[in-house]
């Protein structure tokens, strides 16, 4: 019985751990998408919901570091409380309140193309950056009566007159932000299973506990 409490007490501290770490990971991404893109309430809302969420699971891993390094059984409900509505909350977010990756390109790509009238310093950083032409394509320029800059050429040289990148940088944002919405779910599964063992876990352990105590009293 004692083995099976150090090896419970031992997941119980690594599944904490690992929580900890992922929370501020989890708040630290939050907090970096809502400064750069603080205008945008696609990804916003979802990025403060986030936070909130690693907050509330950072306090929990230490409650629970606090539950198995004080063998207190006592608190054991309250953390179990805290990681069910924690994975509920998660769930109900990753159908819900999730980042629209598509909205969010289009959005990105839309702005920098409607100010390169203005200012064309951020659709040309993405045409160089992801070799990509306008917004749909070449032929956005020569709907709007322009020539299409050097930023669409492949190495900036328009000398080759058909030389240029045919693909939209909406698009390609587009492609890439796929990639990133399949790493966000595969990412909240994966807190949502470890949320899932540690709660195990430390019901196993309080129930560990409990036995422990009956024994020692009827002997």
């Amino acid at each position: 019985m004692a083995c099976t409490t150090s090896i419970l007490r031992f997941l119980a501290f690594i599944l904490n751990f690992i929580n900890f770490i992922f929370s501020v990971l989890v708040a630290c991404s939050c907090l970096y998408s809502i400064a750069v893109f603080n205008r945008s309430g696609i990804i916003t809302v979802p990025c403060i919901i986030g936070l909130l969420l690693s907050i509330i699971l950072a306090f929990n891993a230490a409650l629970g570091y606090f539950i198995v390094y004080q063998n207190s059984t006592r608190l054991i409900w309250t953390y179990l409380s805290l990681m069910t509505l924690l994975m509920v909350a998660q769930i109900v977010a990753i159908f819900f309140a999730s980042i629209e990756f598509k909205n969010l390109a289009d959005e990105i790509v839309s702005n920098a193309w409607h100010a390169q009238i203005v200012d064309s310093s951020i659709i040309t950083s993405y045409e160089i950056e992801f070799e990509c032409c306008g917004k749909f394509g070449p032929t956005d320029y020569s709907d709007y009566g322009q020539e299409i800059p050097i930023s669409c050429y492949a190495n900036g040289n328009s000398t080759g007159t058909s030389d240029y990148f045919t693909n939209g940088c909406l698009e390609k944002i587009t492609d890439l932000y796929d990639i990133g919405e399949s790493l966000e779910t595969i990412s909240n599964w994966i807190l949502i299973g470890l949320e899932g063992t540690s709660a195990l876990v430390h019901d196993i352990f309080a129930i560990t506990q409990a036995n422990q105590k009956r024994r020692k009293n009827f002997y």
